[in-house]
């Protein structure tokens, strides 16, 4: 069975999810990835099954248009390594809603293209961008890391049921990883707020509460809160924009207690990379009130506690830190749920419903 693996945006944010859904499927398919050798981490370098073909057009230039002309190149090279591949399925990981229609027509069959959906159907709520979804969305199957997701395109978009595939999103701690962060007591900090869609007013919100009523300060919590164009710092609070290495990151979520996510409201119909490395090392979330939050407190308990304004926020963050030893927190469900044997059996039902036809 051959599958051809295509990045039509390279913004290379889902590296690590790319490179591990390239290696469950290589186990039982032969992987042909239309990008460069860099795309792979060291550990897919020499993996069997998998074939980089190379593509000359990663560069995206400045502008709309030009942008959406390299993105139609793309879907051009991707049309002619299926004509000569025959592949059984051609896997994108990422692509632009507007452009998609317009490059669909170099293909000759639509129903073997998967698409993964995550922030563009969170993105719908614009006219064009719905438009254009509307122009290809039943022609193409869908992946989505949560049920949610799904019963979201069948309801608003009436898509066919059998065009969508949940898939979970992998966890990634390995399990003798997991004992060192329950019983870590070397914090740097105790709550941590690090992912790239955090709320500027939010965040600004905390800043102003901490300025006036030092509630950091007081109750002797540390915290780190990415937001970009925001720099502040105190004795028990930092705000800033800066890059975060892996390492870093890993240490981060690693040494904190509790997670929070303030993400705007706006955020609803899309995966949220930090709530999954938050329960991937056994951290529990506080978050605003956003559709997957509500939908993850439904369905595995206190791990996740969705509020409704920064006092409720900060009020729960001091609750969790102080009485973290009374609180039994199970990740144990979501871990299995989105186990490296649930992705891959999800993964290759996705595959066989799809080649079958």
């Amino acid at each position: 069975m051959k599958i051809l693996f295509v990045d039509l945006l390279f913004q290379h944010g889902n590296l690590h999810v790319d490179n591990y859904m390239m290696d469950i499927m290589a186990n039982n398919c032969d992987v042909y990835l239309l990008m460069n050798e860099d795309f792979l981490s060291d550990k897919l370098q020499n993996r069997g099954r998998i074939t980089v073909l190379g593509n000359p057009y990663t560069k995206t230039p400045n502008g709309g248009a030009l942008s959406a002309l390299q993105i139609l190149r793309r879907m051009r090279l991707a049309a002619k390594y299926e004509r000569e591949l025959k592949p059984d399925l051609i896997y994108i990981s990422t692509y632009e809603t507007r452009v998609f229609p317009l490059g669909l027509k170099y293909f000759r069959n639509p129903r073997k293209i998967v698409v993964v959906e995550n922030y563009n159907i969170d993105a719908l709520c614009g006219k064009v961008q719905s438009y254009a979804y509307k122009l290809f969305a039943h022609h193409v199957h869908h992946l989505v890391y949560e049920p949610l997701f799904k019963d979201y395109l069948v309801e608003a978009y009436n898509i066919n049921s059998d065009l969508i595939h949940y898939v979970p999103h992998i966890q990634y701690v390995k399990e003798n990883e997991r004992d060192d962060n329950l019983n870590n007591s070397q914090n740097q900090y105790d709550c941590i707020a690090i992912s790239g869609s955090n709320d500027e007013g939010t965040v600004c919100d905390i800043i102003k509460k901490e300025k006036n009523e030092h509630f950091f300060e007081i109750n002797r919590i540390k915290c780190f809160i990415k937001c970009k164009g925001i720099d502040f710092k105190s004795n028990y609070l930092t705000v800033n924009g800066r890059f975060i290495p892996t390492e870093e990151y890993e240490e981060l979520y690693s040494k904190t207690k509790v997670v929070l996510v303030p993400f705007p409201l706006s955020y609803k119909y899309r995966m949220s990379g930090c709530i999954v490395d938050a329960f991937s090392h056994y951290k529990p979330v506080i978050s605003s009130g956003i559709e997957l939050a509500k939908y993850y407190s439904a369905k595995y308990g206190i791990i996740i506690r969705t509020t409704n304004s920064v006092e409720e926020m900060l009020d729960a963050v001091k609750e969790l830190i102080d009485n973290r030893e009374q609180y039994k927190f199970d990740f144990e469900t979501f871990i299995n749920d989105h186990s490296a044997f649930e992705v891959e059996r999800n993964l290759m039902e996705m595959i066989n419903i799809i080649t079958k036809h």
